[in-house]
């Protein structure tokens, strides 16, 4: 196919504000956590989120890049290892806070893990990203399960102390390149991702992620 024409998808809504008020939303998926290149590599983030292993991260990188590639989209790419669906971002620091780990930690830990469940990536669509621009991301229909981990683990952080700097990530759906025009939401070849752990994240400069905790569902 060739490049799209500059006019925007349908916008999503809010992942937290649907959960907030207990509406459920129309797409999932990953998200690449360190688009935001100025942040990210000049301080230290921590993220609770949802890691694919390493044969579901190769096919949707795989997907983006077949995407990209067929619609002539150009721009900084996501690679494989920087994939994931964000719950809660706990911030930016300058170094590592160790007592906001420990309270996320705890907040993981003592969170009742629901059983294993499946997304369905089956789409492409344009959002815009953290400093404006375009960005394509891999998205699919809703989840109930996802919405209710979601609100189980908001209500777990708060106990622990730490319900004045959880935030949603900027997105709920799987950005893996910053480009310069929207494009009419795509359909793709379906890719079943698993859901069965839930991972505390260290986004570290210069963009690497390094796991604090993982905690097995089921």
């Amino acid at each position: 196919m060739g490049s799209f024409a500059t006019t925007a998808g349908k916008p999503a809504g809010s992942l937290a504000a649907n959960v907030a008020s207990r509406r459920t939303v129309g797409y999932i998926g990953a998200m690449f956590t360190a688009f935001d290149a100025a942040r990210a590599d000049a301080c230290d983030g921590l993220t609770l989120a949802l890691i694919p292993d390493p044969a579901l991260a190769s096919a949707l990188g795989k997907a983006a890049t077949t995407f990209a590639g067929a619609h002539r989209l150009v721009g900084r790419q996501a690679r494989t290892d920087q994939l994931a669906l964000p719950l809660f971002d706990l911030g930016r620091y300058a170094g590592l806070p160790y007592g906001i780990v420990r309270q996320a930690q705890e907040a993981a830990r003592r969170l009742v893990l629901p059983a294993p469940f499946e997304l369905i990536i089956d789409r492409v669509e344009a959002v815009r990203g953290p400093g404006g621009a375009w960005m394509a991301r891999l998205t699919g229909p809703e989840t109930p399960a996802l919405i209710a981990l979601y609100a189980d683990l908001a209500a777990s952080l708060r106990r622990s102390g730490l319900g004045r700097r959880i935030a949603i990530a900027w997105s709920a759906g799987a950005p893996f390149l910053e480009t310069n025009i929207a494009f009419p939401t795509t359909p793709i070849s379906p890719i079943v991702w698993r859901i069965d752990a839930l991972s505390l994240l260290h986004d570290t400069p210069p963009r690497r992620q390094v796991s604090l905790g993982r905690w097995t569902f089921g």
